[in-house]
């Protein structure tokens, strides 16, 4: 087992939804802020607040996963950093990795 990868994936889910943030961006990106807020509850299945989007947005850029630029409008538009596509790559593997189930079954891991 690969420690230091295994962190790494404990950190991806650190936050409940900086997952989606970050493969929203990746799929639909770069994003006003409502765009962002629309397409993170899409794919998310839940309604998530505007306050925790900003949060969540807010720690991704201090963490240099997130990018604002100008969309010449005046308005900010936000995007994934080099090291941001390389979560959404890791994230996208281990999305690859679950296998397809019908929402009527249980998934329980083999070993």
């Amino acid at each position: 087992m690969d420690f230091v990868r295994l962190r790494q994936v404990r950190a991806l889910f650190s936050y409940q939804w900086d997952s989606f943030v970050i493969a929203s961006l990746a799929v639909s990106g770069p994003l006003r802020f409502g765009q962002l807020a629309f397409e993170v509850t899409r794919n998310s299945g839940a309604r998530v607040a505007d306050s925790t989007i900003t949060e969540i947005k807010d720690r991704l850029i201090r963490l240099g996963l997130v990018e604002a630029s100008d969309d010449g409008k005046g308005h900010p538009l936000y995007h994934l950093t080099k090291a941001g596509k390389a979560k959404a790559a890791m994230l996208q593997a281990i999305a690859d990795a679950v296998p397809d189930i019908d929402d009527d079954r249980q998934w329980t891991p083999t070993s």
